[in-house]
């Protein structure tokens, strides 16, 4: 009898020491895991502040400095920044990407003689292209009469909108634009007012359309290279500045920061007007969109 009660006891003793291991042990994940989500909120703390911090340093350096590279500048952002979407490096950790729009089609040139040769550009046939065209046109002017390759009211759900386009997404509601061709016409196109066209600082498919492929490649490669000044660019192009073609970046860009904290990465992208001279009730900074 005693012989079993001393098993029944040992096994009692094994069954709490089991449970208290159990116990243990998932305490210790549990702390674990509480302290990697305290690190994963530190880090992502961190990043916003950090990207924050940038943006700040960045916008100022827009508002105070002229708009081109000087290596020798004691400005971090002078010394590395363009405006032809091509990122630059603060540190290892932040990365940043300027696009002038003055160097993207306007919404309202998507009718223009330099379309067609952007989609050509893009890999799209003639047909695919006059179905775009004539149905951007449509989706724009006032009347309910289609173009012969065009669309109105009848041949969609939801428009035409009989008006100005305001916004890049609505883009994807004309006929002919699905998503493939929308993901490429919205890294080229602006919505947003636009004084004059900067080559320059233009997307290669842009620039293809007025250039052609071959040297629309040169300039894109030089650019890179940082060996792109006006006279060369001249020299490759043949291209020279007129009333609506300027070899300067305008004041409306897209800037996208990108800042990684082990393992967080905190991106933000807007399309801001960035106004020096602006006076009176103008803001010298506009935000048009914001995406985080």
């Amino acid at each position: 009898m005693v012989r079993l009660n001393n098993g029944i006891a040992l096994i009692q003793v094994l069954l709490i020491v089991a449970v208290l291991s159990i116990f243990g042990m998932y305490v210790t994940a549990k702390v674990k895991s509480d302290v990697s989500v305290a690190l994963l909120s530190q880090d992502n703390a961190k990043g916003f502040l950090t990207l924050k911090s940038v943006e700040s340093e960045l916008l100022f350096a827009l508002l105070t400095q002229e708009k081109r590279v000087v290596h020798e500048h004691t400005n971090v952002y002078v010394r590395n920044w363009n405006f032809f979407g091509q990122p630059f490096y603060i540190d290892e950790n932040i990365a940043i990407r300027i696009q002038d729009h003055a160097g993207l089609l306007h919404v309202k040139e998507l009718a223009s003689s330099h379309f067609q040769p952007l989609l050509r550009a893009l890999g799209y046939s003639n047909e695919r292209g006059i179905v775009i065209e004539q149905s951007l046109l449509d989706w724009q002017d006032t009347d309910t009469l289609a173009r012969l390759q065009g669309a109105e009211a009848q041949d969609y759900v939801v428009g035409p909108r009989n008006g100005n386009i305001y916004l890049r997404e609505e883009l994807a509601l004309v006929q002919g634009i699905d998503n493939s061709v929308y993901d490429l016409l919205a890294n080229v196109v602006t919505v947003y007012p636009k004084k004059h066209f900067n080559p320059t600082t233009a997307p290669q498919f842009v620039l293809a359309s007025y250039v052609g492929d071959n040297i629309a490649r040169e300039v894109v490669s030089a650019r890179a290279n940082g060996g792109l000044d006006k006279v060369s660019f001249e020299s490759l192009t043949g291209m020279q500045e007129t009333i609506d073609t300027v070899f300067a970046p305008s004041t409306t860009m897209t800037i996208r920061i990108d800042v990684n904290v082990d393992k967080v990465n905190v991106s933000k992208e807007m399309i801001v007007d960035v106004n020096p001279y602006a006076t009176g009730r103008h803001s010298p900074l506009n935000y048009f969109e914001v995406k985080w």
